[in-house]
C-alpha cells in the first residue's frame, strides 16, 4: 500500500528505504535544534548506528545535502496540496499555514542561516500568492512580493519556534502566525 505521507520519499518498499526515511527525519529535527549536531546524534536520534548512517550517506556532507534536498521536496508538496492558488489571498494563508506549522523544523531547517536559498516549486507559488495579494488590494503593495515571502516564512518559523520553546500552545502559535500575517502584510 502506498505512503501518503509527503514526508516519505522515494519508494516505501523495504528497509532500507524506511531508514534512509528515519535518518531524514531525525537529521532534520536534530540540525533544526543544533546544526553542529555530530553524525553520531543524528544517527542516535534515528535509532541506528553511525555505521549504518554512513552507508546511507557517507559524510555530513552528503547527510546535509539529501535534508535539504527532502525538506523542499516535502514542503513543495504540502504547498502544492494547499493549492495557494485557489480563493482569496486570505483563504490560501489560510490554508498554508495550518498545513505548513507541523513541518516548522522543515521550515527552519530549509531557511535558516547557511543555506543558499535556490527557488523551488513552492517559493514560487508563495511568491505568486503574495503578488495575486498585492494586485487584489489584500495585501500591501509597497514591499516586494520577494520580500512579502520572506516575512511569511519567518513568521510561521518564528511561530514553530515557540511551539518548541514551550511559549506557546500550538493552536495559539498557529493563531498567532495567522494574525501576524494578517496584520502584518496588509495595506495601509
Amino acid at each position: 500500500m502506498p505512503r501518503s505521507d509527503p514526508g516519505a520519499g522515494g519508494s516505501p518498499s523495504g528497509v532500507r528505504s524506511r531508514t534512509q526515511r528515519a535518518i531524514l527525519s531525525a537529521a532534520v529535527s536534530v540540525l533544526t535544534r543544533d546544526r553542529a549536531a555530530t553524525l553520531a546524534d543524528i544517527a542516535q536520534s534515528a535509532d541506528v548506528g553511525r555505521s549504518t548512517l554512513q552507508r546511507y550517506f557517507p559524510d555530513r556532507e552528503a547527510l546535509l545535502t539529501a535534508v535539504y534536498a527532502d525538506s523542499v521536496r516535502v514542503l513543495d508538496a504540502v504547498i502544492a496540496t494547499a493549492e495557494p492558488d485557489r480563493g482569496t489571498p486570505s483563504q490560501a494563508i489560510e490554508r498554508l499555514v495550518p498545513a505548513l506549522f507541523d513541518l516548522g523544523d522543515r521550515v527552519v531547517f530549509r531557511y535558516g542561516d547557511g543555506w543558499e536559498r535556490a527557488t523551488s516549486a513552492g517559493d514560487r507559488e508563495i511568491a505568486a500568492l503574495m503578488r495575486r495579494g498585492q494586485d487584489e488590494g489584500v495585501f500591501d503593495p509597497e514591499p516586494s512580493a520577494a520580500w512579502l515571502t520572506r516575512v511569511f516564512w519567518t513568521v510561521l518559523g518564528a511561530g514553530w519556534q515557540a511551539v518548541e520553546a514551550g511559549e506557546l500552545a500550538r493552536p495559539e502559535a498557529a493563531s498567532m502566525v495567522l494574525r501576524a500575517l494578517e496584520n502584518g502584510m496588509r495595506p495601509g
